[in-house]
């Protein structure tokens, strides 16, 4: 009976050692790794340029593991912004954000981590057109440095300068008109999706966008419009305009797009929704 008891005792032990080692070597794979220490990472450049509206990526920064291979990751999520976890590579879609985000990298592995700010600049600019409801549909290139200008839709001459500017999703710009001095503003909201950016709002007579000085709405969209002579577009009110380009020229109303088409059939002309 006493040897019985003591061979229990025995195998009991030798299962507690056999499972508390099997525990330590687990707990073992998160410590550190002997000799290891924080990851050395260095990007070329603290400010990163993106192209609004562009998918787009970083160039790859200088890692050394320091003995122990860790992982890249982001802070905070933004909007369109990834990272590859082993390059440290940022990369981006056209949702990114239009303005400058300052994104924290985070590097660790199993000696610690460190954390690295950058600043990745998205600035608002390019080409916007469509239509501008009462008077004449223009085409608006706003640069990078705040400036704009203004053409006829697909025009050439420049007919009005002015400057813009955005807060948060809302835009203000005012611009004045060369030949006779005429002043104009517009206030739209910057509508920004993975297919499409818009500027809906309204426009005004005079600068800095009044309220009470509303001279009709904008609905605008970035980038270029079909090649040919004209657009149809369909009026806020129903029915349908043809506005041709390189001019104030328009042709209004029609009940379908056909209609419009078949009043100018040697006319290009592409219904633009």
């Amino acid at each position: 009976m006493k040897t019985t008891i003591t061979k229990i005792k025995y195998v009991s032990m030798m299962l507690f050692f056999i499972f508390a080692t099997a525990c330590s070597s687990d707990d073992d794979s998160g410590t550190n790794i002997p000799g290891a220490n924080v990851p050395t990472v260095n990007y070329a450049n603290s400010t990163i340029d993106a192209a609004f509206f562009e998918a787009g990526n970083s160039a790859a920064p200088d890692i050394t593991w320091n003995g122990s291979v860790g992982a890249f990751s982001l802070a905070t999520p933004l909007d369109g912004l990834s990272i590859n976890a082993n390059t440290g590579v940022l990369s981006w879609t056209k949702l990114l954000p239009q303005g400058n985000h300052t994104i924290q990298v985070i590097i660790a592995n199993s000696a610690g981590q460190k954390s690295i700010n950058l600043i990745l600049q998205n600035k608002f600019q390019g080409n916007f057109t469509y239509r501008f409801e009462g008077t004449c549909s223009y085409e608006l290139h706003f640069s990078a440095d705040g400036s704009l200008g203004v053409k006829y839709i697909r025009g050439v001459d420049i007919l009005a300068n002015g400057s813009w500017e955005i807060n948060g999703n809302e835009l203000t710009a005012s611009y004045t008109f060369i030949n006779d001095n005429e002043e104009n503003s517009i206030r739209a909201l910057l509508v920004h999706t993975t297919t499409e950016v818009k500027l809906e709002g309204n426009w005004y007579n005079g600068l800095g966008a009044i309220s009470g000085q509303e001279g009709g709405s904008i609905n605008l969209k970035l980038g270029e419009l079909p090649a040919g002579d004209g657009i149809i577009s369909l009026r806020d009110n129903g029915g349908y305009i043809v506005l041709f380009y390189d001019s104030c020229g328009a042709a209004c109303c029609f009940s379908t797009v056909q209609d419009a088409k078949d009043a100018y059939p040697s006319r290009t002309l592409t219904f633009v929704p």
